[in-house]
């Protein structure tokens, strides 16, 4: 496995920004392996094709790559849905074009006065259209679980990979958000299996009362020596992309997470 950064974590500005560029030099540093773009930095309508290939090139001369774009419009809502879908398709595109192939997503809540059945049957069909737009583009979206998503935990993302039953629909996995929506991180990779092809490394707190905040990672409740091991265990071989959504100074936190995952990395695989 090795390490990368959602980099608008670290105060990124849009494509060809300073804020950008120094984000970049940061992460290469850090020794990062790769970085996770999002929507405020690459839009696809704004970025020509010649400028992705430029781009591409940067990162991977400081030594590194792109592991994959972020695009995680509603997909439950039958209001917005084609809006999402053609918002989706094109990030699809540009994750081809930057080598990376993947976009990360949540399907995100359902909208108040929806019926399940109604968010259950527009994120089918939804998750249909992007498979087989993956299908024609060699792209594949990664549904990532979220604590206020309409599909949270680990069984109700095997549930609706099993219904699309595409190489093209498969799963981000977040152990944070796995964690807040009260599910068991490790239980959950052992559960997905060979669906996982992108992850966020993220930690978070859950209390008794239900709510959770995102902190530190090794500083929660995701055990990261059983989670890694779950990981091997399944064959992951991927990215462990850190997201660091709050906290004053996340660069350095960053820059702790980095070597944490390192050194667990480092060390023989627990039994």
């Amino acid at each position: 496995m090795k390490i990368a950064v959602r980099t608008i974590c670290l105060g990124s500005g849009p494509f060809g920004s300073s804020q950008l560029e120094r984000v970049l030099e940061t992460c290469r540093d850090m020794g990062l392996d790769g970085v996770q773009m999002s929507p405020v930095e690459l839009n696809p309508v704004d970025v020509s094709a010649k400028q992705r290939a430029a781009f591409r090139r940067k990162v991977e001369q400081m030594g590194m790559v792109i592991t994959a774009v972020n695009a995680g419009p509603n997909l439950v809502d039958p209001s917005t849905i084609q809006q999402s879908l053609a918002l989706v398709k094109s990030y699809m595109e540009l994750s081809v074009d930057l080598g990376s192939g993947i976009v990360t997503g949540e399907c995100k809540a359902k909208p108040p006065g929806l019926s399940d059945d109604e968010a259950s049957s527009t994120l089918t069909s939804a998750a249909e259209a992007l498979a087989a737009y993956g299908e024609s583009t060699g792209a594949c979206f990664a549904i990532e679980p979220g604590p206020t998503c309409f599909v949270s935990t680990p069984e109700g993302l095997l549930e609706l990979c099993r219904r699309i039953d595409s190489p093209h629909f498969k799963v981000n996995y977040d152990p944070a958000n796995v964690l807040r929506a009260g599910s068991d991180p490790a239980g959950g990779v052992r559960l997905l299996g060979h669906l996982i092809v992108h992850t966020h490394a993220k930690d978070a707190r859950r209390y008794p009362d239900g709510t959770s905040r995102e902190v530190r990672i090794g500083h929660g409740g995701v055990d990261f020596p059983r989670y890694l091991q779950a990981l091997r265990d399944v064959g992951f071989e991927g990215f462990l992309t850190i997201e660091r959504e709050h906290g004053e100074d996340r660069i350095s936190d960053v820059r702790e997470a980095k070597e944490y995952l390192s050194q667990l990395l480092a060390s023989p695989t627990q039994a």
